[in-house]
């Protein structure tokens, strides 16, 4: 795939299985379970498809990846995805958790209509909250921000890497 290294792939095919989805705080906004779509795809053979609504009890939805246990990333550059926008003007973030009080946030605008690969340099969050590290990472978390979302939406996501020297 181009503009690839030396990828540490986090998730291509089949991401339903390793991304949760759910819903955050109080409000009045919904979603529907994170699943694989065949239709609309970036990279392989599909897409991981998160749908939200109007009709829940929540203030917004995020989705997770757990490592598990604590990940050395410190060897890599940077943190790219395939994100395929709705072109709602809202802003998301993506955030690199040590715990829940300590992570990097990076953020970008829903801005575009479609597939765009969408790369962050490791070194340069947008913001940092509490004290996080590369080299004990536990979560990636993916959510708007800041914490209220109002529009129903779509969105896909495709191949999660992280890679060295092409920032």
């Amino acid at each position: 795939i181009g503009d690839e290294n030396n990828p540490l792939v986090i998730s291509d095919d089949n991401q339903s299985g390793v991304w949760q989805l759910f819903g955050v705080g109080s409000g009045n906004f919904g979603f529907e379970n994170a699943t694989d779509d065949y239709g609309v795809v970036a990279s392989g053979e599909n897409s991981l498809k998160i749908t939200s609504n109007n009709n829940g009890t929540f203030a917004r939805w995020q989705l997770d990846y757990d490592f598990g246990s604590p990940k050395n990333l410190s060897a890599y550059d940077v943190f790219s995805f395939y994100w395929y926008g709705a072109d709602t003007n809202k802003q998301l973030i993506v955030r690199l958790d040590t715990s829940g009080n300590d992570w990097f946030g990076y953020s970008f605008n829903d801005s575009f209509n479609g597939w765009q690969r969408l790369t962050f340099d490791l070194n340069q969050p947008s913001v940092v909250i509490g004290s996080p590290s590369l080299d004990s990472l536990r979560w990636i978390d993916i959510s708007p921000w800041p914490d209220s979302e109002t529009t129903a939406v779509t969105y896909y996501m495709d191949r999660v890497i992280f890679d060295t020297n092409v920032v």
